[in-house]
């Protein structure tokens, strides 16, 4: 019999597996399933393949530390990841299946769940309805009735979730009662009856949804109750993991059906950093938890994330899971969170924590009233999260920050990734017993705090935010460096930026706001861009506020923006401000008149008109720092590429463009996407061998829809 060390006395090992018990315990439950679990085989196997199948699978479900996504169905990615999940120790995996529950024919994904099964791999199959829709109950339970009398599929199958993320229209068109009702229910009724688990939908994030699914009564259906603690940071994680294991309170063991860790995406190393940080906190409490993804693909968010390439080799991400198996990687207990001495059912703020909302990493575990200092230089990050604890009663937190508010209607109670600046910055924080800061009102907590040590001189520093939203200035910044330019501080109208003396072409522009600023609105040269955290970089930054830069050639350009007091240019509007400068290199003066021509009323300035849209040419960037990678700027003709003479494989294609762009539809690498926003950029691609494609086609509206532009196609031979 496995033996393991118990942490927790109110818990047991997740599997315990004796060769002649009639049962199979789950680790970290109580909850006993029938043996029959185990003894699930192929149909058509001989003796001794039976009994080492059996011995096998046995085996497998005596350590579940992990199971993973199968997020590519093809049989060149099963060859190549059964390997690859094997030595990783991976026992379980997730198989995706969207039936049209009026149909009953064994499609591939079904399978592919016999083939895992037959590998020996535990399997959960994840049953979404196609179109998000089912036709009626009946049809559920007669595709169920079908299914299970389907003795391969049957054997292969260990759980049978019903659903994923149903908070999402995409996967199911219907209200969280309707999903119990039409789907749940009739699914569990045929399920249980043929003595088969069954695995609530998860939702995506929210453990306030995990609470309504509760309340409408899924215990009753379901062996586990799945959920997906997405979030940005560890910490996050780990608040949601809490918030979810507080509701279900031990009634049924959690299934993680997927998880990761949001908000790295531009940083591979913190990213696999930040799974091996969180996997101990997803292995310790949950009955049973799949990592997305088995492969690395840019096709869905968490995609990069996968463990292994196309090619079968690994990953950083399978080392960083790979540490934490078999117990490893540390502590994964976390605490619930505290809800204080409050009197039940009266919304209240027990306290405010602060986290880096790049790391997850804890600052301050209880903000002050006043006297709680910030040092920057330490954090080396301005993205601030802040959590507050609230006692049961409390429905939403209404938090203002230097007089800009937002409300947070999900526990944990999150104002998250607000960028500060150095100075003194006034926090306050309001529960309220309803939803979007309605019906009873608890006490305000206010917090003052100080920022310390920001970044060098001539970074960016915003005062607190008070008034009407605005835009002060533009100021020109080396993107090498994050700092400003000496002599351009300050872009005026008509003035004249000489590159010989600023001696670099990778710049950034930086818009400085006033009052009540959450958000800015940018057009540069026809393109439109919306950033809705500070710094606001008309070409972007990455997460801990690294300027993306882009290289400016000689000629005319024109930058408008426009402050609002909510993010994502919605709320108050304040004045555009529009400045035209111009590009010169040394005696080269691009088209800069004599006497340049400043607006007469900045505050309404009129907009020059633009030309046609159009892709000039691509640049070739580095997909962890969106550098451009030298030597392959402004690329506009076939070119051939030594793989092994670039910094890395993991490239982005930049699209540069010029008019009245703003959105370009890109076609390359085998993925067809459409970017509104500028730099307008490919998904990272993993350079391989051979000569693709590029095609970028340019439109004057969003979602490539009004004029188009002439399509640029060339090809990149690699090497």
């Amino acid at each position: 019999m496995l033996t393991a060390a118990v942490k927790d006395p109110a818990t047991v090992p997740r599997f315990l597996v004796a060769a002649a018990s009639e049962k199979l315990i789950m680790k970290r439950t109580r909850e006993v399933i029938p043996a029959t679990v185990t003894r699930k085989l192929p149909v058509s196997a001989s003796a001794s393949s039976v009994i080492e199948n059996l011995e096998c699978r046995r085996l497998l479900a005596a350590s579940f530390d992990l199971g993973v996504n199968v997020n590519n169905g093809s049989s060149d990615v099963m060859n190549k990841g059964i390997p690859v999940l094997k030595s990783l120790g991976a026992k379980s995996v997730r198989i995706w299946f969207s039936p049209d529950f009026n149909k009953k024919s064994f499609e591939g994904p079904l399978q592919r769940a016999v083939d895992y099964g037959n590998a020996g791999f535990d399997v959960m199959l994840i049953l979404n309805p196609s179109g998000g829709k089912v036709t009626n109950a009946e049809s559920v339970k007669s595709w169920f009735q079908w299914a299970t009398g389907n003795s391969s599929l049957k054997n292969a199958v260990d759980r049978w979730q019903i659903g994923n993320e149903i908070d999402h229209k995409s996967y199911w068109n219907g209200s969280f009662s309707q999903y119990v009702s039409n789907f749940l229910k009739p699914a569990s009724e045929v399920l249980k009856s043929k003595g088969e688990a069954v695995v609530s939908a998860s939702v995506s994030w929210n453990p306030q949804d995990v609470k309504e699914l509760v309340n409408l009564g899924i215990l009753n259906y379901v062996d586990y109750v799945g959920y997906h603690p997405y979030a940005n940071g560890v910490s996050a994680v780990k608040t949601r993991v809490a918030e979810v294991k507080n509701i279900v309170a031990g009634r049924k063991p959690l299934v993680a059906s997927e998880w990761n860790v949001r908000g790295y995406e531009n940083n591979k190393a913190a990213w696999a950093q930040a799974v091996k940080d969180v996997f101990p906190t997803i292995r310790d409490n949950f009955a049973i938890n799949y990592y997305f993804g088995l492969l690395n693909t840019t096709a869905t968010n968490a995609g990069p994330g996968g463990i292994m390439n196309s090619n079968g080799s690994k990953t950083a991400f399978y080392s960083s899971l790979a540490a934490g198996m078999n117990g490893g990687g540390g502590d994964g207990t976390i605490d619930v969170p505290d809800s204080g001495n409050t009197p039940s059912g009266i919304p209240s703020v027990a306290k405010l924590s602060v986290y880096s909302a790049d790391t997850g990493e804890k600052i301050i575990d209880s903000l002050s009233a006043s006297g709680s200092v910030i040092d920057l230089a330490k954090l080396g990050s301005r993205n601030l999260l802040f959590v507050a604890t609230t006692a049961s009663g409390t429905s939403s937190v209404k938090f203002v920050l230097n007089g800009s508010s937002s409300t947070d209607n999900s526990a944990a109670y999150e104002l998250d990734n607000k960028a500060v600046y150095a100075g003194t910055h006034t926090l306050t924080a309001t529960p309220y017993a309803s939803d979007n800061a309605a019906g009873t009102k608890g006490s305000t907590r206010t917090y003052k705090f100080t920022v310390k040590n920001a970044p060098s001189t001539g970074t960016v520093t915003n005062p607190p935010a008070t008034g009407q939203p605005t835009v002060t200035k533009f100021a020109l910044f080396n993107a090498d460096t994050n700092k400003t330019i000496a002599g351009y501080e300050t872009i005026d109208a008509g003035e004249s930026l000489d590159l010989a003396k600023i001696g670099t072409s990778n710049l950034a522009i930086v818009a400085y706001t006033s009052g009540d600023a959450d958000s800015v609105k940018f057009k540069f040269n026809g393109s439109t861009v919306i950033e809705s955290i500070a710094p606001y970089a008309v070409f972007g930054d990455g997460p801990s506020g690294d300027l993306y830069g882009k290289k400016l050639t000689t000629g005319t350009y024109t930058i408008t923006g426009q402050a609002f007091s909510g993010t994502n240019a919605t709320g108050t509007a304040g004045a555009t401000k529009a400045v035209t400068f111009y590009v010169k290199n040394g005696s080269a003066t691009g088209t800069t008149p004599t006497t340049p021509t400043t607006p007469t009323t900045p505050t309404t300035p009129t907009i020059p008109t633009t030309s046609a849209p159009k892709v000039n040419n691509i640049s070739l960037l580095n997909a962890a720092t969106r550098k451009i990678i030298s030597g392959y700027d402004n690329i506009s003709a076939y070119r051939s590429i030594k793989i092994s003479s670039l910094p890395t494989k993991n490239l982005i294609v930049q699209y540069n463009v010029a008019g009245s762009t703003n959105s370009v539809k890109s076609t390359a690498f085998g993925k067809t996407i459409v970017e509104n926003d500028a730099p307008y950029t490919t998904n990272t691609w993993n350079a391989t061998a051979g000569t693709h494609t590029i095609r970028g086609t340019p439109y004057t509206k969003d979602n490539a829809t009004g004029t188009a532009g002439s399509t640029l196609s060339l090809q990149l031979k690699f090497y």
